[in-house]
């Protein structure tokens, strides 16, 4: 099998074949000057790309390329790779991924795919938003000789990335109806105001005074040069509200949300639904109901969705993983499983 797949190229980054390939890339980049030990990889203006030493309780030592905040891959010398995206399901972090181990990374339905093998075919793993997968590098041998990258990563052999252990299983989430009604009747007064102001609004879309309104009149400028308008910029930009998968929330700023949708005040409920609309970008106020909805099975997510597993396949395709792999920080910036609150306004979800 040719490894076709070293072409992939991201701020300048080179592939790491396997441990000793990390050793070598770390020992030789030279840290940023007047930097905390920052060996960035690829574009050295690139510092979010960097790759670290880290000492293991056996003595040993592992290298981890570092994107931001989290270590993406690691290599150790027992010849593991380990992936972890620590909820960072994003495009740019498959980027890093592909370009580091030059294997087809992607994202697709707010989950992140990796090409692997598995000695007879190729495949798709799925890299678990909070848990690490575990691959090994296998190579092909040829006239007795072991044949890998060379010291500056370039690749003088044939191989293949291969998962270590079992394919990881996916999770699938399903919406009970049942739940999927007490949240809805829950927050009915202002859902029935929004199914009011849709029909009140018919087709009309809303327009940048509209927004003013409800921004203020700074909301929005146009940008111009030589006396032509060239761009139009936004503002005061509200934090959107859009349940994408990539998106993230503070407890805190959901806690408002369900505040002002159990406030009965007409004004900011207006409010509300015009952030709906702007953070959402919905061409037509129908489609605002759905927004909502989309916010109301987020914050109710345990409640709303039963949790089953199965093995992962690439072709698996649910709109409901976005409510999961939607992260929601506390005060901290901690990641947090649960919000703690129930669909009975009553009742703590501990």
């Amino acid at each position: 099998m040719s490894y076709s797949s070293w072409n992939y190229q991201y701020k300048g980054i080179k592939p790491i074949w396997d441990y000793e390939a990390a050793a070598v890339d770390y020992n030789n980049i030279v840290p940023i000057r007047g930097s905390d030990n920052v060996r960035p990889l690829g574009n050295r203006r690139n510092k979010e790309v960097q790759i670290c030493e880290r000492k293991l309780l056996n003595g040993t030592t592992a290298y981890a390329v570092q994107y931001y905040d989290t270590d993406v891959i690691t290599f150790y010398p027992t010849g593991e790779i380990h992936v972890s995206i620590d909820g960072w399901n994003t495009y740019t972090t498959a980027q890093v991924i592909q370009a580091v181990l030059g294997e087809a990374c992607w994202q697709q339905n707010s989950n992140l795919w990796l090409s692997c093998d598995d000695g007879e075919k190729r495949f798709a793993a799925l890299i678990p938003i909070d848990e690490t997968i575990e691959l090994e590098r296998r190579f092909v041998v040829s006239n007795d000789v072991l044949m890998r990258a060379n010291e500056h990563g370039s690749p003088v052999a044939e191989g293949t990335l291969a998962l270590k252990s079992a394919k990881p299983e996916i999770t699938v989430y399903k919406k009970n109806r049942v739940q999927t009604n007490n949240v809805r009747q829950r927050y009915e007064p202002f859902l029935t105001y929004l199914r009011g102001m849709t029909k009140l609004l018919g087709e009309s879309h809303f327009t940048k005074e509209q927004y003013a309104q409800v921004f203020g009149e700074t909301w929005h400028t146009y940008e111009t040069y030589q006396g032509v308008t060239k761009q139009y910029k936004v503002l005061n930009r509200p934090q959107s509200l859009r349940v994408n998968g990539g998106s993230h929330f503070s407890y805190d700023f959901l806690m408002d949300i369900v505040e002002i949708m159990e406030s009965g005040d007409r004004e900011q409920w207006s409010n509300l639904m015009y952030r709906l609309a702007y953070s959402c970008e919905v061409e037509s106020p129908r489609n605002i109901l759905v927004a909502a909805n989309d916010l109301l099975f987020l914050i109710h997510r345990e409640e709303v969705f039963e949790v089953t597993t199965k093995e992962a396949a690439h072709n698996y395709k649910s709109s409901n993983d976005r409510y999961f792999n939607t992260r929601i920080l506390d005060s901290d910036g901690r990641h947090m499983n649960s919000l703690g609150i129930s669909i009975n306004p009553d009742t703590q979800v501990i």
